[in-house]
């Protein structure tokens, strides 16, 4: 599910974010998945003592909202939000909670989505 939400942000940045971003998941290999009462959050990390090179990561450093989206698997509307930290992705929020079978599954349907536009430059 994570893939296929990283998919559809991917597919709204310019080409230079989008080799940024691409860049970035080649290293962001860990994945902490953790559930909370009424949401799923998985985490993204390097493996330890691995690096995102420089060229790979945004300007902009504070914490922010990546992107806002609304998915549908055949029974079930996800709301999913991907906040960024430090010029990389962080994490992916899912509401409800998925399945397990939507959780594995790569048929989500794209309803609707809302990027953030300034990725290189510090808002605060």
């Amino acid at each position: 599910m994570e893939k296929r939400i990283m998919e559809f942000i991917i597919n709204e940045l310019n080409e230079t974010e989008k080799e940024k971003l691409r860049g970035q998941l080649k290293f962001l290999t860990h994945k902490k998945r953790i559930k909370y009462p009424k949401s799923f959050v998985s985490e993204f990390y390097p493996e330890k003592h691995v690096e995102i090179p420089q060229e790979n990561l945004f300007s902009r450093t504070e914490e922010f909202k990546l992107a806002s989206l609304k998915v549908k698997s055949d029974k079930t509307d996800y709301n999913c939000q991907s906040f960024m930290v430090l010029g990389s992705l962080f994490d992916i929020s899912i509401k409800p909670i998925p399945t397990d079978s939507d959780l594995n599954s790569s048929e989500l349907i794209l309803e609707d989505i809302k990027i953030e536009q300034e990725l290189n430059k510090n808002m605060n």
